[in-house]
C-alpha cells in the first residue's frame, strides 16, 4: 500500500494524506521531475485485484478528464504500479 513518503511512478512523492473514502485515499504530492504540487488518488490495496473496481476507478479518472470547469480538478495522469 502507498503511504506518505513513498514515490509513485518514479515521479510523484506522497507528502500528506488529505482524505480517505470507500475506493481510495487522496494525498498531497509533488511531481519531483517538475516540482509541481498535485493531488493523487490511490485505490485502496484491497480493491487492486478486483478488475471491475479497478476499471470503475480508471473510468472515473477518464470521465473527470473530459470535464472542463473551474470546480472540477484536471486529471494529469493515470496509471498502475507494480502492485496494481
Amino acid at each position: 500500500m502507498a503511504g506518505v513518503g513513498d514515490m509513485l511512478g518514479a515521479k510523484y512523492r506522497l507528502e500528506e494524506l488529505l482524505g480517505s473514502g470507500g475506493m481510495g485515499h487522496v494525498y498531497r504530492a509533488t511531481n519531483e521531475l517538475i516540482g509541481r504540487a498535485v493531488a493523487i488518488k490511490v485505490l485502496r490495496s484491497e480493491h487492486a485485484s478486483n478488475a471491475p473496481i479497478v476499471e470503475r476507478f480508471l473510468r472515473e479518472a477518464r470521465a473527470a478528464n473530459l470535464v472542463r470547469h473551474p470546480n472540477v480538478v484536471d486529471v494529469l495522469d493515470i496509471g498502475q504500479d507494480d502492485h496494481g
